[in-house]
């Protein structure tokens, strides 16, 4: 934050770009939370389902309050990354710089390849591991 950033927040400012913090997080639905009964001396039979269901959220929210975001099905991958940051320079409406985590979608060769492709458009700063 003391050293880097504020390389960032200088060359938004020159590039007129938007700064966005992004991440992912996931719901899982699970069966922990059941409770039953059964009449005393017999143990409690509870059902739940087989199988698990969950969705995985991910957002970027600007330094001004701006949130964009986008519920998926599946765990975050390479082509879901791509597709979250196609949609959030189209609506942006200037230059992006993301500000990431370290997951390994977001390093991905072909995430890689479709950032350098649109420079202009969008640079993606990694946090510290």
């Amino acid at each position: 934050m003391k050293e880097t950033y504020p390389q960032i927040a200088r060359r938004a400012k020159v590039e007129h770009a938007i700064i966005y913090w992004g991440d992912e997080t996931a719901v899982a639905e699970d069966g922990h939370w059941l409770r039953g009964s059964a009449p005393v001396g017999q143990t409690p039979v509870l059902t739940t389902p087989a199988q698990h269901h969950g969705l995985t959220m991910v957002s970027a929210i600007s330094n001004q309050g701006l949130v964009r975001f986008a519920f998926l099905e599946q765990a975050m991958n390479r082509d879901l990354m791509i597709d979250f940051m196609e949609k959030l320079i189209a609506d942006s409406g200037q230059k992006v710089f993301l500000i990431l985590d370290n997951l390994k979608a977001h390093h991905a060769k072909v995430v890689t390849a479709w950032l350098e492709e649109r420079k202009s458009k969008i640079e993606v700063f990694y946090l510290p591991p």
